[in-house]
């Protein structure tokens, strides 16, 4: 149903794959303006504390009540 299962290490290179492909990124021409575009934006995630650091290299998980969170507004249109 959702792209990562529950506690799971979420790697941040499919975060730049799915960006990329889902054209969230304006402005950026390259794969590595990307990949620095959305580790920006991980680390501000991270400072307010909605992504947490995975016990994987370059990953990072998400809290279970900010993925629940998530999850409510992605589906409340359905």
């Amino acid at each position: 149903m959702f792209l990562f299962p529950e506690d799971s290490s979420i790697p941040i290179g499919e975060l730049v794959t799915y960006a990329i492909g889902l054209k969230l990124l304006q402005g950026v021409t390259t794969v590595g303006e990307a990949r620095d575009r959305v580790h920006d934006l991980v680390d501000g995630l991270r400072k307010w504390y909605l992504l947490m650091d995975s016990e994987r290299n370059e990953c990072v998980k998400m809290h279970v009540v900010v993925r629940d969170v998530a999850i409510s507004i992605a589906t409340s249109n359905e």
